[in-house]
């Protein structure tokens, strides 16, 4: 019994370390000594008493204590989960194991220790190379954890305790027993690993909701930078000429070198026009601005018919709204042949407290639209479409509405929403 648990301890005491290390990038430290010799004693001191309660003390202090005392530079709390999870899986591995052989009359209890030792770190190599396992984890709360653990260790507790209830039991009855009970463990398995799939799917789209919400800011600010920027110049320009009177009295001063090249670059500053477009809408007249002026050297134009009044929709809302339309019909005209006119136009009316825009643009081919989305070609088809349904989740917040046509290569983006 005494060399069985020194089996026990060794090969379970190698899948924890294993673990800790290959997975958890735990680094051995002088410490790591303390280990084989604690386990040596652990199992002398089995030998010279009685079981009882020795075995509980020597589980607790090889699997528990001295993991979290012997690591460095890890959270003691991360090599608590890690140790407790993984003594309990390699000991479900180990007691499948041992189902099998004693199914085969073949119930060698340290030949199932070392084959549960030998498989478990196949399984983690193995898992390593495709699955972060550390990444999953920190997607996991502490209480999904210790819930997780928790769960574990109970059915680990009503496994060893069936176990030793059918062992009086009959042959035949045990096995059965078993089967079902494995399968119970192997269906939780299941559930957990769906659970976590679920939770690190969440957590992707999570981060791509920040990631888009960062980017909004930034062209909120940019735009609102942009509408701050024609101010100034709309203030330079209606102090031209008065700057100029003020300039030109340098050459009287004989500093004509000076003076004529502040008023060339005072000229060549007043030939650009950072807004080109005079919707009603400051932030509006930005994002067409700034989007015009990108495409521009593509033979792309946009133009402009209606007016855009002030409204109580937030500047991130407009630019969700028309930034992913224009973004979208750009992309759309730029696979658009020479030959055919690179146009997007935009239509506004207004009628009663609603607002109706329609963006037209050309296409290449005809574009299949089916329950009011673009059915795509693209490859990342999860990722695509995103933003034509910001706009269409945007639109709600106003009592808006979006409708999506393509006829005769020309596709019509048309929505509403209520501006009081």
């Amino acid at each position: 019994m005494e060399l069985d648990c020194f089996v026990e301890f060794t090969c379970i005491s190698t899948i924890i370390w294993f673990v800790l290390h290959y997975v958890m990038d735990v680094k051995f430290t002088k410490r790591f000594i303390i280990v084989p010799i604690a386990t040596f004693v652990i199992c002398f001191y089995l030998l010279i008493g009685k079981f009882d309660y020795k075995y509980i003390f020597g589980v607790g202090l090889e699997y528990i204590l001295l993991p979290i005392l012997c690591t460095k530079d890890v959270k003691k709390t991360v090599v608590l989960y890690t140790s407790l999870l993984t003594t309990v899986l390699a000991y479900f591995i180990f007691g499948f194991i041992y189902f099998i052989m004693d199914g085969t009359i073949l119930a060698l209890e340290d030949e199932a220790y070392c084959l549960t030792m030998i498989i478990s770190i196949l399984l983690v190599i193995k898992m390593t190379k495709k699955i972060d396992i550390v990444g999953i984890m920190k997607l996991l709360s502490t209480k999904v954890k210790v819930i997780l653990l928790v769960f574990l260790w109970a059915l680990f507790c009503f496994y060893t305790f069936i176990n030793d209830y059918l062992s009086y039991q009959p042959r035949e009855l045990l096995l059965a027993y078993s089967f079902f009970l494995y399968l119970i463990i192997f269906g939780s398995g299941l559930l957990i690993f769906m659970l976590i799939r679920n939770i690190k799917k969440k957590s992707y789209y999570e981060n791509l909701s920040n990631i888009m919400d960062v980017r909004l800011t930034e062209q909120v600010k940019h735009y609102e930078q942009v509408e701050k920027t024609d101010n100034e110049l709309r203030k330079f320009r209606h102090n031209y000429k008065n700057m100029k009177i003020g300039l030109m009295s340098l050459l009287n001063n004989k500093d004509t070198d000076g003076a004529k090249k502040y008023v060339a670059d005072c000229d060549e500053l007043l030939d650009i026009d950072y807004t080109l477009y005079q919707t009603g809408n400051s932030i509006i007249n930005a994002i067409l601005s700034d989007k015009a002026m990108k495409v521009k050297d593509k033979g792309i134009t946009i133009k402009f018919t209606g007016l855009i009044p002030q409204t109580k929709i937030s500047n991130t809302d407009l630019c969700i709204i028309f930034g992913n339309i224009l973004d979208n019909a750009i992309e759309a005209v730029e696979k658009v042949d020479d030959n055919i006119a690179k146009e997007i136009n935009i239509d506004v009316y207004k009628k009663k407290d609603y607002l109706f825009i329609t963006v037209t643009n050309p296409t290449k081919t005809e574009v299949a639209i089916k329950d009011n989305k673009v059915v795509t070609s693209k490859d990342d088809k999860d990722n695509h479409g995103l933003g034509l349904s910001s706009v269409e989740e945007t639109l709600k917040k106003y009592d808006g509405h979006l409708d999506l046509d393509c006829n005769n290569n020309k596709f019509t983006t048309s929505f509403d929403f209520c501006v009081v």
